[in-house]
């Protein structure tokens, strides 16, 4: 995977498992949460060799960095992080009206919450796709679990 800066809020994004799943478009990066550099900066220094749950893989930090760049603003507030024991990063995003939690691998993300009272998910396929993409997979569930079963909305976004 490679990114290129090209502007302050524009960038040319390359999401590539193979040579042949390589797509390139222009994706305008949406302005961070605010605790996205410290999510970054714990997850680079997480890398290890060892996957024994203590430590993740380089390239799941990459996708991972990448994946809270293009979505982070849709989350209310700073995950929690963990590994998992083959070296995937494991984040629960906690709200008033629910969690969502993520399993982010090389090249996919699993993307879980529960949506008034039922079990609830979907796998995101990151290799070959674009950020705007993930975005679109990634509201269904934020904006389920900002409206309560009583129709009460959390306004904490």
């Amino acid at each position: 995977m490679r990114s290129t800066i090209t502007s302050a809020a524009t960038t040319s994004v390359i999401f590539e498992s193979s040579p042949s799943a390589a797509r390139s478009s222009s994706f305008a990066f949406p302005t961070p949460a605010p605790w996205l550099a410290d999510v970054q900066r714990r997850l680079i220094n997480s890398v290890g060799t060892a996957h024994d749950g203590q430590w993740l893989s380089a390239s799941v930090v990459s996708t991972a960095n990448l994946f809270f760049q293009a979505t982070s603003d849709m989350f209310q507030a700073e995950p929690h992080l963990q590994s998992s024991l083959h070296g995937n990063l494991v984040a629960e995003f906690r709200g008033q009206l629910g969690a969502v939690t993520l399993v982010v691998s090389d090249e996919s993300a699993l993307v879980m919450a529960t949506i008034k009272g039922e079990p609830v998910q979907s796998k995101l396929t990151l290799a070959g796709t674009l950020p705007g993409d993930w975005r679109d997979q990634v509201a269904k569930f934020t904006d389920a679990l900002r409206v309560d079963q009583n129709g009460r909305m959390d306004s904490e976004r």
